[in-house]
């Protein structure tokens, strides 16, 4: 079943919106904030998670910058679109969540990177972090890859992005199969109720996403590098990738590994770009673990 919050909270940083759903906060234990990838939603999280999380723990499905219900400021140009900005907001919205408690970070993809660029900007607001199929360099490979490329390309990459972003937008079964070119083992996963209701939700949010804001991703992430920071993270990291992502080279997990001196590292073989959902009682596994290792030491925890 979908996991419903109960809440969602608005988080004003200047003026910049972020949103956050909230699980469990009476429980008002240490908090853990999960961060969707690009173009993704707050509601990439509300199904496929470890009963573990749901249980036991306050957590928070948090926007990233430009992603709807959120919004970036009016005044948001693209030399504000820089690593340290966005961390800025970023941490701005965890520490309203969480008035400054540090709070363990879960991200997939570029919410991985996000992850990873606020503990090395605000280290006093991160406790731990896992990065899950996540990146210190924002140049991507694969379909989005070429989204990327495509973007650069002036006028014409411009029309042909507003074109296809428009398609999938408006045909939900165009949307679906987007999501399918992350995944490599496709026959048991598509054969889940769950994942037909998430990709209902999600792609309502990714009609309402500002085209610009997205344009903003894809054009500008590829000169975005944080892996000559990683080493400055000194808190535990969790690193997950599947050895076949499409998207995101799996050497980057390998770097962001290495350079964080990470106790838990998992390639999950012949997985793509999405293992919670192609692989889902591993994922919650080593997910369920790590959440019980880096909690271990929280009295408040059921």
């Amino acid at each position: 079943m979908p996991i419903t919050p109960d809440a969602e909270a608005k988080i004003t940083v200047g003026d910049h919106e972020l949103f956050a759903l909230v699980f469990n906060e009476e429980l008002k234990t240490r908090p853990v904030i999960f961060l969707h990838g690009v173009t993704a939603s707050i509601r990439s999280w509300t199904s496929h998670q470890p009963s573990y999380l749901c249980d036991c723990l306050t957590w928070y499905s948090l926007s990233l910058p430009g992603h709807y219900p959120g919004k970036f400021a009016d005044d948001f140009t693209a030399k504000d679109f820089n690593a340290d900005t966005l961390a800025e907001i970023t941490a701005s919205a965890i520490r309203g969540l969480t008035g400054g408690e540090p709070a363990i970070l879960v991200g997939h993809s570029t919410g991985g990177f996000m992850a990873l660029n606020v503990a090395r900007y605000a280290p006093d607001l991160v406790h731990s972090v896992a990065s899950i199929s996540g990146f210190g360099w924002g140049k991507w490979r694969g379909f989005i890859g070429l989204n990327q490329r495509m973007f650069r390309r002036g006028i014409l990459g411009d029309l042909m992005f507003n074109a296809e972003w428009m398609t999938a937008s408006s045909i939900r079964g165009v949307y679906r199969n987007a999501q399918r070119l992350g995944i490599v083992d496709e026959e048991e996963l598509y054969d889940d109720p769950l994942l037909a209701q998430l990709l209902s939700r999600t792609h309502r949010d990714f009609r309402r996403h500002d085209r610009e804001a997205m344009a903003y991703y894809f054009r500008y992430m590829p000169d975005i590098d944080i892996t000559d920071q990683l080493d400055k993270i000194k808190v535990p990291v969790m690193v997950m990738t599947g050895s076949d992502d499409p998207f995101v080279d799996p050497d980057q997990s390998e770097q962001i590994a290495n350079a964080t001196n990470s106790e838990d590292y998992y390639i999950l073989k012949g997985l793509g770009h999405f293992p919670m959902l192609e692989w889902r009682e591993v994922y919650d596994e080593f997910l369920s673990r790590w959440l019980m290792k880096v909690t271990q030491d929280d009295p408040r925890k059921k």
